[in-house]
């Protein structure tokens, strides 16, 4: 997730797990706490491999299948111009009922990209 708060809520992210009645992956932009989603159901059961990037102001949210070498799939572009240059970007878990679950992060990388290059 990348995120701001001010003035209001402003952010985007990937994620993976419950998707109404299956498993699959979710993609959202909200802008003034007003989102916009994409889902995507997975043959996996949910695992998966998320990579959120930024190029100025273009967000590219990809998935691969988990331990895998293969290339990434891009699931959604979010052009955010509205967006400041620095942002809070972690890790992202919610539900939209009560909490009944355990989340796992594994390998956790946030770096910055070389100059040029691209996601």
């Amino acid at each position: 997730m990348a995120r701001t708060e001010i003035p209001a809520e402003n952010y985007v992210f990937i994620v993976s797990g419950s998707i109404g009645m299956s498993t699959g992956l979710e993609t959202k932009t909200t802008t003034s706490s007003r989102s916009v989603y994409v889902q995507r159901g997975l043959p996996t059961g949910g695992d998966a491999e998320l990579r959120l990037c930024r190029v100025g102001p273009t967000f590219e949210l990809s998935w691969r299948h988990v331990d895998s070498t293969e290339a990434w799939t891009l699931m959604s572009t979010f052009d955010r111009r509205d967006m400041p240059q620095t942002l809070q970007v972690g890790a992202n878990i919610y539900t939209d009922s009560v909490p009944d679950l355990v989340a796992r992060f594994e390998d956790l990388k946030i770096e910055p990209l070389s100059p040029g290059r691209p996601c």
